[in-house]
Parts: C-alpha cells; sequence; structure tokens
C-alpha cells in the first residue's frame, strides 16, 4: 500500500497520475465504500499499491501530488461568462 484515499475518486486519480508517470499502479477496495458505517473506517477505504520496485518513486510522486500550494502558484482564471477573476 502506497496511499490511502478518502474514497474511490481520489484513489483512482492517483492511481492515473502514477501511470501517467510510467508506475504500475491498482485500486483495492474502491467497492468498499459502500459498506461505510457497517465495518470499520480504515477497512471501507480505497488503497493504491506499486510493486516493490515502484515504491520510492511512486512516495515522490504521490508527495508531489498533495503538497499544498500556495495562491502565488497558481495561475489566475478568468471567467468566460463574467470577466471575473479567481
Amino acid at each position: 500500500e502506497v496511499y490511502r484515499a478518502r474514497d474511490g475518486i481520489e484513489a483512482h486519480w492517483v492511481r492515473g497520475e502514477l501511470e501517467a508517470r510510467g508506475i504500475r499502479a491498482i485500486v483495492q477496495g474502491d467497492s468498499l465504500a459502500l459498506t461505510a458505517g457497517e465495518v470499520p473506517f480504515f477497512l471501507a477505504t480505497p488503497t493504491v499499491h506499486v510493486n516493490d520496485a515502484d515504491l520510492d518513486a511512486a512516495m515522490a510522486a504521490i508527495a508531489e501530488l498533495t503538497r499544498p500550494t500556495t495562491d502565488e502558484e497558481v495561475e489566475p482564471w478568468t471567467c468566460p461568462t463574467c470577466g471575473e477573476e479567481m
């Protein structure tokens, strides 16, 4: 296990990002979210797994993906409808 996600969407996003970097990954337990409340929380959360040989690269990629960003790092976006800049 290289990552424990909040839900299946997050788990599959992490898996996709790892695979885009050439790291083979699988998601396990994404169907267990349906049992939330009936089984312990830690058993009902999806996890992402990689081969042992890819563990260091996967951990580095996940650290980069989950690093908080500051306002200075985010480029402004302008709404095409109203012109408001965010």
